[in-house]
């Protein structure tokens, strides 16, 4: 949660976020307990939706669906405690480019992880080592490719008519990347090794 309304922060300001998120949350500045809340909600109904339609076709299709909308009333709820203005709904390429990138964070957690905890397991890796390797590896590797579209929709969002897109975006990649890849841990990295125990 932290990190994500950091990474709003950024969009929207170029002071360091980190550091104004923790002072705001501390002093309360912001609330608490709807960003956690809706962030818990968001990956909540994402697994969900994966479990119910496990072994389905429809199950990559309806859980990036599900992730995506909940994802775009996060990300409002989040950048909207940094505006004192409402913000412009998102053009469609950005929703197109958002989609893109929860897709492979989609596909990679409940498509790629199996085969990638299978692997380890054939390499001696214990089963209850394997899981949390399998669901750390996948989708923080995800990020790699999801963070560019992510960047690219947030830049076309923020500059439409700017010609330095490509210069921003790779200034931008590695940290971002690496903030990105920290928010994942929780979320879909310990939250598929527990949704995992909690289907077993």
């Amino acid at each position: 949660m932290i990190m994500d309304l950091s990474l709003h922060r950024r969009h929207q300001f170029p002071e360091p976020a980190l550091r104004h998120v923790l002072r705001s949350l501390a002093t309360r500045q912001i609330p608490l307990l709807r960003p956690y809340a809706v962030m818990t909600s968001v990956y909540f109904f994402t697994f969900a939706t994966a479990n119910l339609t496990e072994g389905t076709m429809i199950q990559l299709p309806m859980t990036t669906a599900v992730n995506v909308t909940a994802m775009t009333y996060k990300d409002r709820v989040y950048s909207a405690l940094w505006s004192p203005t409402a913000l412009p709904p998102l053009p469609l390429v950005s929703r197109l480019l958002s989609a893109a990138g929860a897709l492979c964070t989609v596909y990679a957690q409940f498509h790629q992880r199996p085969h990638v905890e299978h692997e380890l397991t054939q390499r001696g890796v214990s089963p209850s080592m394997a899981l949390p390797l399998a669901s750390l590896a996948v989708s923080t590797t995800a990020q790699l490719v999801s963070t560019p579209l992510h960047l690219l929709s947030m830049d076309l969002y923020r500059y439409p008519a700017d010609t330095h897109r490509l210069r921003r975006i790779v200034r931008a990649y590695p940290a971002v990347t690496l903030g990105r890849m920290l928010r994942i841990v929780p979320a879909f990295g310990a939250g598929g090794v527990l949704n995992e125990q909690w289907r077993k």
